[in-house]
């Protein structure tokens, strides 16, 4: 079978009708009480009190139909042939003893090699203001069979899960049970706005646990997907998956976002990994200002028996709030891996840190001219440090939460070490546009501009400002720096005269001196005459130093000197020779020039050219390549250790 909506009554042709302008509602108000606009749609299934904690009665009157649609596939089984398109499926209320899918129940259950199934495919299908305890809007029932719908630009709009004398309320949009046998259904282009559930799973609840000695599975696999200002009571403010005991529960979620959504523990998201094989993958989700009133304000994992592997990459989490003592991320048991991610926080919870993942920043990554939080649109501000960072392999997807294409190259941002250009951008949203900020930066001691290191002119006049500034999103052309003395414990929130300090050089980061303060290009610059220079010298009392303050030998150093001038850090990201240090003095250093670490496996072998240490103690160079390796290209360079 095959239902469309969308027609005005004049069309001859499916390409002709306009579902959004033909509205064709399928209404569960048989007695037709319900607050409703003037298309006959039931807005909300219930109203939420204020804290997020307890729902009242929303717009349902009366007797509704229990079920608005009702698809059986127990004894033939529904496939993806057949199709409901262009319809809007409203006020539909499970509240007697049929108390499930008040807005379609898929029903696939089955018994052992009964061959039961439903997994029709939805097009462009709105459920709005549908209730019941389990799946406000559908109930996906594999109980013992299968139930794996296709949803197409489809939106669940104000729809709840309520309590009733039965139990719980369970998936306040979708509920799939996977119990014994499978419900696993696929989003494309699906979205989830004002769902509420009074106990868990505020838009989705996906359960997949053992019966009859069968295992069941709930693994949905969701493509460009928003959660905004869903609600739970418990827990799992968007989506709750329990596996216990003895399930398989792995979704995949790829350019996801959850946005404003709420519960007492998991914001956002709940994984009850307890004795199931649980293996979720998020990939470019968007945690952005969801709450938990306890702990994990974007991600609670229960997996006391370690069975949980929840893994995250290349996503942003941001200002997610909890109450209780437990931040962004908690994982009570198993693990959770977070590579390639971003982070406003110093601690975002107690995980995993693969690799690549950048911490307690500042600046938000998005843009403040076109992000619309209230929609889950959060498009990446220019020169985010989210643009190029992230891992190509993790998500092969063609097109962003927007409809945009993947793996757009911003050629103003340094792309990730180790990822093939275009590298793929972290979020749920890929940057389209090429940013505004210029190609390097740019430092000179005495500029004074707007400190922001966009020009010479607003140059930062901190080495240490300029590297934060690099970490944050890299610049292609480096930074230039122009002549001057510049001291590792200024700047950059450093602590003056703190001896640990140091000059911290990523893989990547290009660093020229040699600058007057007034070219345009790197063949423009004389390095006799703008002497640049990395000084260890912090409280400034080293003997017979230069004009261009360069200690001149070891024994003119004097009281308490930085103790490293240089540290570069191969162990996680490789170090190659396309990381360049060139055209500056390093001197004053108390235990070492620089420090080249790749141990363990790690490769610090960066480039550099015309650099002279000069006066250090303790030694210029320490190549550590130990079980590693460390192989630096030295072109002209001078070495005066006395």
């Amino acid at each position: 079978m095959k239902i469309y909506g969308g027609f005005a009554g004049t069309e001859n042709s499916l390409d002709q009708r306009d579902p959004s302008y033909n509205i064709t509602v399928l209404s569960g108000d048989i007695d037709q009480d319900d607050i409703s606009d003037s298309n006959k749609i039931t807005k909300n299934a219930v109203e939420e009190t204020d804290d997020g904690n307890a729902m009242t009665q929303g717009d349902l009157r009366g007797n509704n139909s229990y079920h608005v649609i009702y698809a059986d596939g127990t004894t033939t089984p529904i496939t993806s042939n057949t199709l409901i398109d262009g319809l809007v499926v409203t006020g539909g209320w499970a509240n007697g003893n049929e108390d499930v899918g008040g807005g379609m129940v898929c029903n696939g259950e089955g018994s052992t090699n009964s061959g039961a199934n439903c997994s029709p495919t939805l097009n462009q299908v709105r459920f709005i203001g549908n209730a019941a305890r389990l799946g406000g809007a559908v109930l996906n029932q594999g109980f013992s069979g299968k139930s794996s719908p296709t949803l197409t630009d489809v939106d669940f709009v104000g729809n709840a899960a309520i309590t009733t004398n039965n139990g719980y309320g369970l998936g306040g949009a979708m509920y799939n049970n996977g119990i014994s046998g499978n419900s696993s259904p696929t989003l494309n282009r699906v979205s989830f706005f004002d769902n509420a559930a009074s106990f868990e799973g505020g838009a989705m609840y996906n359960e997949s646990t053992i019966d009859l000695d069968r295992a069941g599975e709930s693994s949905p696999i969701l493509t460009n997907v928003k959660f905004v200002r869903n609600a739970a009571g418990r827990a799992g403010g968007a989506m709750y998956n329990n596996g216990y005991p003895y399930g398989i529960i792995s979704p995949i979620l790829n350019n996801v976002s959850f946005v404003t959504n709420r519960a007492v523990d998991g914001g956002a998201f709940f994984n009850d990994a307890r004795q199931a094989v649980s293996r979720p993958k998020l990939n470019n989700v968007t945690f952005v200002n969801n709450h938990a009133d306890s702990n994990g304000g974007a991600i609670f994992q229960y997996g006391a028996d370690n069975n949980g592997a929840l893994r995250i990459t290349n996503s942003i989490f941001w200002e997610n709030e909890h109450d209780g003592p437990y931040p962004a991320i908690v994982n009570a048991g198993g693990e959770v891996t977070v590579s390639y991610s971003l982070f406003d926080q110093s601690f975002a919870g107690n995980f995993t840190d693969a690799d690549h993942n950048k911490f307690d920043r500042s600046e938000a990554p998005f843009d403040p001219d076109n992000a619309d939080i209230s929609n889950g649109d959060l498009p990446l501000a220019s020169c985010s440090e989210a643009i190029d960072a992230g891992d190509n392999s993790a998500n092969t997807t063609s097109t962003d939460l927007a409809g945009n294409p993947r793996r757009v190259d911003d050629t103003r941002v340094t792309d990730i070490t180790g990822q093939n250009a275009p590298v793929i951008d972290m979020g749920a949203f890929e940057r389209q546009n090429r940013s505004g900020c210029p190609e390097q930066l740019y430092v000179k001691a005495d500029a004074t501009g707007s400190n922001d290191g966009s020009s010479w002119e607003n140059a930062y006049t901190k080495l240490q400002d300029a590297l934060a500034k690099w970490t944050l999103a890299g610049y292609p052309g480096g930074i230039w720096v122009a002549r001057g003395v510049y001291y590792p414990d200024e700047g950059a929130s450093q602590a003056d005269n703190n001896r640990d300090a140091s000059f911290n050089l990523e893989a990547g980061l290009k660093l020229y001196g040699g600058f007057a303060g007034t070219e345009s290009s790197l063949d423009q610059r004389n390095l006799e005459l703008n002497v640049t220079v990395l000084s260890g010298d912090i409280d400034k009392n080293d003997t017979n130093k230069d004009s261009h303050g360069i200690t001149p030998t070891a024994s003119d150093i004097q009281g308490e000197n930085t103790y490293q001038m240089i540290y570069m850090d191969g162990t996680k990201t490789p170090i190659t020779t396309t990381t360049i240090i060139d055209g500056l003095v390093v001197t004053g250093g108390w235990l070492g020039g620089m420090d080249c670490d790749g141990s363990g496996g790690g490769d610090c072998s960066p480039t550099l050219s015309y650099v002279d240490f000069v006066g250090i103690s303790g030694g210029a160079m320490f190549n550590g390549g130990r079980d590693g390796n460390s192989s630096p290209t030295t072109k002209p360079c001078e070495i005066y250790v006395q």
